[in-house]
């Protein structure tokens, strides 16, 4: 059998050999060779394709929101100071997370200390006509709303606006300095600490803060935690789905995410590249000494974040202060350097031996030394009036704000002589008997956006 068949093989090769000619056999091979070449692409990207891995799937599976413990990135992170705003809001409500307790999160510990400012808030923000604490912002019904306020409370940048959170969403649209991130939007715009997060949906709505992030990587789902009242948890992480999508709770609709964008006013309109980069070296040195940034950003702007006047000479005021931060001379002598290197130091780096650059004094026409600077004055004369008894006794902290803004401008020896003098209620009205002028109430003035003298002690603009 295999004999004959070799036999039939011979006898074909042997007549192809003869009847075909040497091109003919060239061009049957060129034509195989041809009809070869697709199916070979076809082959070879077929085991490339199988050689890469899936692509993520968009097809999700609800996932319910996770109670979860603190988020523990904080303790590291005040090693070196906060890196943005929003991590320094983050932070707080995380501070005062520790005194709500209870069944659904809205009761809360009056006594203690991390909780004062907050209560202070509530007591001037939420009460009722005959003076009490509204019921929303009582332990044991504390709502979510009053809870969010009150974290932007106590680091003195209170909400501008307050109303249910079905409303929030509306309330803070197209608002100048607040950006909102719509939940469908959040692969072109990710969340960060410090957002609100609104819902739409059961009673009144329900309103978050934002204290960690995770955005989903590799095709693998990430996750957004929140810190709230009014809820079966204290801290619920989302799944946030490799899609994009957000998974929240059942009737419940997630609208988006609320920012808050520091921006200095005297740039909102029109600004070089150099200012932009002068208004974030004075946001990051904001955060990092733990001054109100919306008012170190006015402050500045009373230099138009100039460094020189029209003329091309360094800037200086009728009172003699200096460059873009318009420090005194003497303000600038007693700034300890090291607080001019916030990356790498400490915020209370005078203190802490080995600090650098070492010594006293800054350069007022350099921004990059006047600017944390001013951040540092502001918030050691801050602290420093925040403990006077008598504007304790007024329950103020703007009160606190404007003494330290007053001592940068006229230095705190004639602030202190006033406040001694006059106590809290008229310390301005001593000031200003001595400046016939009265240069540092309109300085203050022009810094907070309101006539200071006209605000009642105990309220907050």
């Amino acid at each position: 059998m295999l004999s004959r068949t070799w036999g039939i093989v011979r006898f074909c090769y042997d007549e192809l050999r003869t009847t075909v000619s040497r091109e003919q056999w060239v061009g049957i091979l060129r034509n195989g060779v041809l009809l070869l070449l697709p199916l070979i692409f076809v082959l070879v990207f077929w085991a490339r394709m199988r050689a890469l891995p899936p692509p993520a799937s968009t097809h999700k599976t609800w996932v319910a929101p996770v109670s979860v413990d603190t988020p523990t990135w904080v303790a590291g992170m005040k090693q070196q100071g906060f890196a943005t705003h929003g991590q320094y809001l983050a932070a707080q409500a995380i501070a005062l997370s520790h005194s709500i307790y209870g069944a659904l999160e809205n009761e809360y510990y009056a006594d203690d200390p991390t909780l004062r400012p907050a209560i202070a808030y509530w007591k001037r923000a939420c009460q009722n006509a005959h003076g009490s604490l509204c019921a929303d912002a009582q332990s044991g019904n504390l709502q979510c709303v009053e809870f969010v306020a009150a974290i932007f409370a106590v680091i003195d940048d209170e909400l501008p606006y307050i109303g249910n959170a079905n409303q929030f969403w509306t309330l803070y649209q197209g608002k100048p300095g607040w950006q909102e991130i719509p939940a469908s939007a959040v692969r072109q715009q990710t969340p960060a600490p410090g957002d609100m997060v609104a819902w739409s949906g059961g009673k009144a709505g329900h309103l978050a803060l934002v204290v960690d992030v995770q955005p989903p990587a590799h095709g693998h789902d990430g996750s957004i935690t929140v810190v709230q009242t009014e809820a079966a948890d204290l801290f619920d992480r989302l799944t946030w789905h490799a899609n994009g999508t957000i998974d929240s709770w059942p009737g419940y609709t997630l609208q988006g995410f609320i920012r808050q964008q520091e921006i200095a006013p005297c740039l909102q309109q029109q600004s070089t590249p150099l200012q932009q980069h002068w208004e974030a070296l004075a946001m990051q040195a904001a955060v990092h000494y733990g001054t109100p940034a919306k008012y170190l950003l006015q402050q500045i702007c009373q230099s138009g974040f100039q460094t020189t006047n029209s003329a091309g000479h360094v800037l200086v005021s009728p009172t003699g202060a200096i460059g873009i931060a318009q420090l005194s001379p003497s303000l600038a002598r007693q700034v300890p350097r090291c607080v001019i290197n916030f990356v790498n130091n400490a915020a209370n780096c005078a203190q802490m031996p080995g600090s650098l650059p070492s010594g006293k004094g800054v350069d007022p026409t350099k921004p990059e030394e006047a600017l944390p600077a001013a951040a540092y004055e502001m918030s050691a004369l801050y602290a420093h009036y925040r403990q006077n008894k008598a504007v304790q006794g007024s329950q103020s902290e703007l009160q606190a704000y404007t003494m330290a803004l007053a001592a940068y401008n006229a230095g705190p020896e004639l602030v202190d002589k006033a406040v001694n003098s006059c106590q809290a209620q008229g310390w301005l009205n001593c000031l200003n008997q001595w400046q016939p002028d009265h240069h540092t109430q309109k300085y203050i003035d022009a810094v907070l956006g309101i006539n200071v003298s006209d605000v009642p002690v105990g309220r907050n603009p």
